[in-house]
């Protein structure tokens, strides 16, 4: 036991839980048991005994899907905070699309939004489609080829690279058995047949996650992206999805599409008998947590979340996962 106190200088390993259970279909390997969630999200291998010298910090859990401690494996521990916001759009309210965006972006916002759609179809010959539970490998092919020219030519122009880029051949080796397990799905905005908006979303029970979306930039006069959520949103009224969430990330459009706004959980993940982890572990999970705070006071001009988006903070209380 006190050979075990300290294992040497530890490395810390980041892991994204929403990335891991939307994209990947699995939580990360630490948990061995979460309510709801079925089994076959949960790994079965050895790999752990390696990972005990380490300190691992798992981001972004989002409430909704683990609001507790979770059931660790192989004697793990956490010290867990909560403070990186999520941005959603929380649906049960309301009975449409029309009735959402009306309430949640004003009267003279809706209106500039409808106007913009109706210039887009007089100008252009467009029309929506979503690939859902059935896509061929062709047009899957496009619509990746396309969704990456649109990315690069956004952010070259910005001089930035997007995250989405760092993963895409893990996106188009996944996405395509994905979508025909009604997992994913391609919103497409065409003119007559050539893309000219896609966005990829991820689907579990009652939740759709708006994962990565890019447009043609020839057509921004039109808001493109804001058009797709309003495609978005009328898909979830009618195949009865509750959520669409847009994540995390303080972005102005976001913010005004989201009705809700909800805090994810950090675990910063160390080995019970390995005290010097403990130690690292407990100051990380502090220092992660001020640099976040400050980093959203100053995007919310140090206004608190509770002030800045009131009644937004609790609109999830009540939301309820149904799981497959």
């Amino acid at each position: 036991m006190i050979a075990n106190l300290f294992m040497g200088i530890p490395k810390i390993k980041s892991h994204s839980f929403y990335f891991d259970f939307f994209e990947k279909g699995r939580v990360p390997e630490f948990y061995d048991k979460i309510d709801g969630i079925p089994k076959v999200y949960f790994q079965n291998n050895n790999s752990l005994e390696n990972q005990k010298k380490h300190v691992h910090v798992v981001n972004c859990i989002p409430p909704f899907l683990l609001n507790n401690e979770g059931n660790f494996k192989d004697s793990y521990l956490s010290f867990t905070k909560t403070y990186r916001l999520g941005y959603a759009m929380y649906l049960s309210e309301f009975t449409s699309s029309r009735e959402y965006l009306r309430v949640q972006l004003g009267k003279k916002k809706f209106k500039n939004l409808r106007q913009d759609y109706q210039r887009l179809q007089r100008d252009h010959n467009v029309y929506s489609k979503i690939f859902y539970g059935k896509i061929d490998k062709k047009t899957y092919s496009l619509l990746f080829e396309k969704l990456e020219e649109f990315i690069k030519n956004r952010f070259d122009k910005l001089d930035k690279n997007h995250f989405a880029l760092t993963k895409w051949s893990f996106y188009k080796k996944t996405v395509f058995e994905k979508i025909k397990e009604r997992k994913a799905s391609f919103l497409v905005l065409y003119k007559n047949s050539i893309p000219i908006g896609i966005s990829l979303s991820y689907h579990y029970g009652n939740i759709m996650f708006a994962a990565v979306a890019s447009f043609d930039n020839h057509y921004h006069k039109y808001s493109l992206g804001k058009q797709m959520f309003a495609k978005q949103l009328e898909w979830c009224f009618e195949n009865n999805v509750q959520l669409l969430d847009t994540g995390w990330g303080e972005f102005d459009y976001k913010i005004k599409f989201s009705n809700a706004v909800y805090k994810y959980h950090t675990q910063t993940l160390y080995y019970k008998y390995n005290l010097a982890n403990k130690t690292i572990a407990f100051f990380i999970s502090w220092a992660l947590m001020l640099k976040n705070m400050a980093s959203i006071l100053v995007y919310l001009k140090f206004k608190s979340p509770k002030t800045y988006f009131k009644d937004r903070l609790s609109k999830l209380d009540e939301f309820q996962v149904i799981h497959p």
